[in-house]
């Protein structure tokens, strides 16, 4: 991290090759890189994206709920996270009962 930042801001760097170790993945306006929202739909996390008039030429491709989830603003941002984590929960229980089904 550059020395310039105030101690309170500064923390580890997690390199995209080690990104996929956290669920999720945060991308906002003005605080990543252009392409960066490209890369993180390519590992195995929830992308969480902040809803924004400026786009990427592939944004049109891209479908809420299926490769990404949108927020507006932080207040948004720590709902959607309640919901994702009620929603894993729901979703570990139902891969764990089908799991179980199968071995019958």
């Amino acid at each position: 991290m550059p020395s310039c930042l105030p101690p309170a801001t500064q923390g580890d760097f997690v390199s995209m090759n080690n990104a996929s170790m956290w669920r999720f993945q945060l991308n906002t306006d003005g605080h990543t890189a252009s392409s960066r929202l490209g890369h993180l739909l390519g590992i195995n996390s929830v992308v969480l994206k902040e809803r924004s008039p400026w786009i990427e030429y592939y944004y049109p491709a891209l479908k809420e709920g299926e490769d990404h989830l949108e927020f507006n603003d932080i207040h948004g941002l720590v709902n959607l996270l309640k919901k994702v984590r009620v929603r894993s929960m729901i979703l570990k229980h139902l891969s764990t009962a089908d799991s179980s089904r199968c071995l019958l």
